[in-house]
């Protein structure tokens, strides 16, 4: 098990940094920026970047992995009015920033609905770590407005920089010339444009537009055009092309190892019942293929309502393996859900996964060899690569769903899950599963001072006495399943804090004994189940 050097950084914590929420309803959770359309953004670091659109801005804000904001205010990427724009896209920029793009609807040409325009600009604009506004004011210009309805899809160059796939559809001005266009244009960090190539044009509609494939890998770059995967190298050259039918999704797990899920003919069990078939193909980052397996996936759903669509239905499971969910509403009218792994050797659990009923699944997020789902009902579960439940019981992430509009999810790369969203309090709230099967509570202390425990060790709360809650601190010396229980005067448990398995470090998890009554209560480490330190804490009201 790889150790993780830990590196402190004390924060002070006052109303205006604000931190991870404890509290379920939507309106309690973590104020962001202001907003309509969310969206998320994390880092490997455990960071996020979260941002809010509306008709002529968007705003965005830098958290740590504590739900701290690092920068004062939120960020303005563009304020322009008139722009009506609702429909942005945000991606890392390859060094700790990130890129943007978005539509722009001034001088649009309107045909029939004024709510729906023809045609649209295209405009850019990159945000470095720090908070700081890189390109020109309000963006630089990708596309004029001039032509027909443009669309864009984007990858940074590992440098600051941007690849943009632009697809452009002129069929509704009347002047047009009923032609589709893609270009593949890339940006340096700077702005500057640097190389623009034709990809394809066609006489007819729906062919090679809206854009879509443009994915990087290593040293390359790919993109879909028509059956085929094409390659070209940073500086716009050709490479190779792969031609084959192009019926699947590309999973990057990493940056030198990606997932293809491919479908393939339907099939018939032998009860003659209709199975839906998934081809897993492992890729190299030259996009050589390891090997390939497949599974089943039964015919389960309600021909009229069918299955939910996850927009990221596949994660990493932290060691080049793949998890994947799927939701659907069955035959009989009930929600489910439905979990299948493959190993990095291509090895599935069973050909249908792992059965969850009772609710939709609508996000799924990993952590090491652990796959976690947040569920319609806003609670969440962990499970690991076994199928095993990780967490002792679902978990309450948003007592409220219902009032948490727009939702959009991005796992932090630390084993939880951050969803932002907006509210009738107005602006772009987030929430944060926890990492150990209480919301928002647990954290690792990151300490430049303090060398990497030595032992297992439980220290005094903080506050103690205290009301109406208090920190815990512990550490760990090496990968083990830890628990902190916390009982009464009279032995009985009345909460279990922390249930899970966790890598060399020190962590903090929060009691907030709002339910409970004052009076001694005792806490206890556990780890691999075998007792190892006792505490008093006094709970004062």
């Amino acid at each position: 098990m790889k150790t993780q050097i830990l590196l402190l950084t004390l924060i002070a914590c006052n109303c205006s940094l604000a931190q991870w929420s404890t509290l379920t309803d939507a309106v309690s959770a973590l104020y962001v920026c202001p907003g309509f359309t969310p969206n998320i953004l994390s880092l490997d670091d455990g960071s996020s970047y979260v941002a809010g659109g509306l008709s002529d801005y968007i705003f965005v804000q830098k958290l740590d992995p504590r739900g701290y904001k690092l920068w004062p205010q939120p960020v303005q990427v563009f304020n322009t009015s008139g722009t009506e724009n609702y429909s942005y896209t945000m991606v890392p920029d390859g060094t700790g920033g990130l890129l943007f793009v978005w539509k722009d609807y001034r001088g649009a040409y309107y045909v029939g609905d004024p709510a729906s325009p023809a045609n649209n600009a295209l405009y850019m604009q990159r945000i470095d770590k720090n908070g700081n506004v890189v390109w020109q004011q309000n963006g630089i210009q990708v596309a004029p407005v001039d032509g027909g309805n443009k669309e864009a899809t984007i990858v940074n160059d590992g440098a600051g920089g941007a690849v943009i796939m632009l697809g452009e559809n002129d069929f509704e001005r009347p002047e047009s010339p009923k032609k589709e266009w893609i270009w593949l244009r890339h940006y340096g960090n700077d702005g500057t444009m640097l190389w623009n190539l034709p990809i394809d044009s066609s006489i007819s509609s729906n062919t090679i537009y809206p854009p879509s494939g443009l994915v990087r890998m290593d040293s390359l770059i790919r993109f879909t055009k028509a059956n085929e995967f094409q390659f070209i190298s940073y500086n716009g050259i050709f490479v190779n092309s792969l031609k084959y039918k192009v019926t699947g999704s590309l999973v990057v797990v990493t940056d030198s190892s990606a997932y293809e899920i491919r479908n393939l003919p339907d099939e018939t069990d032998s009860l003659g019942n209709k199975l839906y078939v998934a081809s897993v193909v492992r890729l190299t980052s030259k996009w050589d293929s390891l090997w390939s397996t497949h599974f089943e996936i039964p015919d389960e759903a309600d021909q009229n309502r069918g299955y939910y669509n996850i927009e990221n239905p596949y994660v990493s499971d932290g060691n080049d393996g793949l998890f994947f969910l799927w939701s659907f509403i069955d035959k009989s009218g009930q929600k489910r859900a439905r979990l299948q792994h493959i190993t990095p050797q291509g090895a599935v659990w069973q050909n249908y996964g792992l059965n969850l009923s009772g609710n939709y699944g609508l996000a799924i997020f990993s952590g090491k060899n652990e796959a976690g789902i947040f569920f319609e009902n806003g609670t969440a579960q962990k499970f690991n690569s076994d199928g095993q439940g990780v967490w002792q019981d679902s978990m309450i992430v948003l007592a409220d769903p219902a009032n948490a509009f727009f939702k959009v999810f991005a796992s932090d790369n630390n084993g939880g899950l951050i969803i932002a969203f907006w509210t009738t309090a107005g602006g772009i709230f987030a929430q944060h599963t926890g990492r150990t099967g209480h919301v928002g509570l647990i954290t690792k202390v990151k300490d430049l001072l303090s060398p990497i425990p030595q032992s297992f060790e439980l220290y005094q709360n903080f506050p103690n006495p205290f009301n109406p809650s208090t920190t815990i601190r512990f550490s760990i010396k090496a990968y083990s399943n830890v628990k902190i229980s916390i009982s009464d005067i009279l032995g009985r448990n009345v909460s279990l804090l922390v249930n899970s398995n966790m890598d060399t470090g020190v962590y903090e998890v929060n009691w907030k004994a709002t339910n409970f009554s004052s009076g001694v209560y005792f806490y206890t480490l556990y780890i691999n189940n075998k007792l190892v330190s006792v505490k008093k804490l006094l709970l004062t009201k």
